[in-house]
């Protein structure tokens, strides 16, 4: 996989204490993100809003309007034509998802975004050396990332720090079109 604009079109994304957003990116009209953001809400968000009830859950993506509830700190802002200005809003992305084929198109958005993004290990697709991914096993550790996130201010601009890096690293051309023609050359 090789993408270009990872490392040369954004810049790192800086996130800070005063950012009391975290985000999701999704057509609420695709069962999965529909079913994701309904066990996220009921199971994990009521639990983390507790502790940090400054926090906002900003949900972009077609349909997301009717997640909106003021009262739980939701909101659902609907097709968001400007991707890059909502997610320089968020602290952090989450991917509670976990169903669905293809590729993950919110493991781009982090990358290309360069933005910590918390998902569940079977969704990383073999990913889980880049610093941006914080893997959960389970609920439990998706809360916890969650938590670790608000901690200070050092846990998220060290993770942040490392992701341009990491980006050049796992999808340099050079490297990727060296790989290929090492392949096609039996090396």
């Amino acid at each position: 996989l090789f993408l270009p604009h990872i490392t040369e079109h954004f810049p790192n994304h800086s996130s800070s204490m005063q950012q009391n957003s975290i985000g999701f990116v999704g057509d609420m009209e695709w069962l999965p993100n529909k079913r994701a953001m309904t066990q996220f809400i009921a199971k994990i968000w009521p639990v983390f809003h507790q502790e940090f009830p400054h926090v906002q859950l900003s949900i972009a993506g077609r349909g997301s309007e009717k997640y909106t509830n003021p009262s739980l700190g939701i909101q659902g802002f609907g097709f968001v034509g400007q991707l890059r200005e909502f997610i320089q809003q968020q602290r952090f992305l989450i991917n509670p998802i976990l169903e669905g084929t293809g590729f993950n198109m919110k493991l781009l958005d982090a990358l290309v975004y360069q933005i910590p993004l918390i998902s569940y290990r079977s969704r990383l697709c073999g990913l889980t050396g880049i610093a941006c991914f914080l893997p959960s096993m389970n609920d439990e550790e998706f809360l916890q990332n969650m938590k670790r996130m608000f901690a200070n201010d050092t846990v998220i601009q060290e993770i942040s720090a490392t992701i341009h890096t990491d980006a050049t690293k796992y999808f340099n051309l050079n490297d990727r079109v060296n790989e290929l023609q090492n392949v096609l050359h039996g090396n």
